[in-house]
């Protein structure tokens, strides 16, 4: 015990775990083969090696080799971030357009009924969209099943525990969608974009393209 082993002890052991660390199974105990460059490849395997590491009997690609598929990835990088930045804009300038008739309502409207007590009064958050008797927004739809196919629903809603009449919020509706239409023609001048009905609600359709 203690003993140092001589190198010529400990060489059989050297050769056991070497053939052990370069023999590779695969399921059930399927033997893998050996390849070039100390790989190994499974009995009827194509070798899945880079063309380059093959051909050429080197262990580094060549210089380049991976320029085509880097290239291809920061192009579609460039073009995401370009239309995530005008998809941006785009909604950017529909929420002016929602906030103008938000502010609209709100002066000829405003008081008709009492707000919901959770709800802020006009003007006290930074987004009309929270505070107020109305909430007006769009939120983007993809159109299944729908007569028009994708746009913007549009929705006006009062925040209020009152019993609001039917025929009251109908008309509020048709006045908003109509402020809408001269809003939209404002500010996408040129777009030919249309506020129709689309069963309940109204929705924000037509050229919605973002050059």
């Amino acid at each position: 015990h203690g003993a140092m082993r001589r190198d010529g002890d400990i060489a059989p052991y050297r050769h056991y775990t070497r053939k052990i660390r370069t023999r590779i199974t695969h399921g059930h105990g399927a033997r893998a083969l050996p390849t070039r460059h100390g790989a190994r490849a499974l009995p009827g395997r194509r070798d899945a090696r880079p063309r380059w590491l093959t051909a050429r009997g080197g262990s580094q690609p060549p210089a380049g080799a991976h320029r085509p598929a880097l290239a291809k990835i920061l192009f579609f990088r460039m073009l995401e971030c370009a239309m995530s930045i005008e998809l941006e804009n785009w909604e950017d300038t529909l929420q002016l357009a929602l906030s103008e008739i938000d502010a609209r309502l709100e002066e000829k409207y405003g008081g008709l009924y009492p707000l919901h007590p959770a709800r802020p009064a006009r003007g006290s958050t930074a987004n009309p969209q929270y505070d107020g008797l109305f909430r007006v927004t769009a939120v983007f739809s993809a159109g299944i099943g729908s007569e028009y196919g994708k746009g913007y629903l549009f929705r006006v809603e009062m925040v209020s525990l009152a019993a609001i009449p039917e025929q009251v919020l109908e008309k509020i509706e048709e006045e908003a969608a109509e402020l809408l239409r001269k809003e939209l023609e404002q500010r996408f001048p040129g777009r030919e974009l249309h506020v129709e009905r689309d069963g309940r609600i109204f929705k924000i359709h037509g050229d919605l393209s973002l050059s």
